[in-house]
């Protein structure tokens, strides 16, 4: 096998590996939160989807990511949410991926890491309020009684958020260090 054809397999493996355990890290580690809105809960899942991102770039990342989130989903009965998660996880991954060859090559990687994947987390977070929101105003709600119902669910998506940047901050530096091992 030449080089290119093998470097093509190790990618759609890769893809594959973290689409399963993103899947995986959502469905068999998963926390339930209370929240005025939907039913969150902590999970891994954000994690391993970023970590795909980091380590293979946001196209990569998103495919890996979304597989694993939309399998998940389909899986679960929540369905009715998998535009929002595509979405997101579109937007997440891009940010991400921008951010952190951006900083990269200016920056420590730990550091590059943690700003990147904050804003991957504040794109969640905006991104669930808007959705909420849009949720319960077509619901009936009055925009204001919504936009707070919202914001009082986004303790979930919060604490997910601290929870996988401290996780991925730890969990990058020996995975790229494998990673990079494997691919030579």
């Amino acid at each position: 096998m030449n080089n290119e054809n093998q470097s093509r397999t190790i990618d759609i493996v890769l893809v594959g590996l973290f689409a399963a355990v993103t899947y995986l890290g959502i469905q068999f580690f998963r926390i339930p939160l209370p929240a005025a809105v939907g039913a969150p809960f902590l999970h891994f899942g954000n994690i391993f989807f970023l970590l795909s991102v980091l380590l293979l770039g946001s196209k990569k990342g998103a495919l890996a990511g979304g597989i694993g989130f939309i399998l998940f989903d389909i899986l679960n009965g929540y369905i009715t949410v998998i535009p929002k998660i595509a979405i997101l996880t579109i937007l997440m991954a891009f940010a991400a991926g921008s951010v952190f060859k951006r900083l990269s090559k200016k920056y420590s990687a730990v550091g590059s890491v943690i700003v990147a994947v904050t804003v991957a987390f504040l794109i969640s977070l905006a991104g669930d309020f808007f959705y909420d929101t849009l949720l319960l105003v077509l619901s009936g709600s009055e925009m204001v009684p919504a936009m707070w119902a919202a914001f009082t669910s986004l303790l979930a998506t919060a604490i997910n958020s601290v929870f996988g940047i401290v996780a991925i901050a730890v969990l990058y530096t020996p995975l790229r260090y494998t990673l990079e091992k494997y691919k030579k």
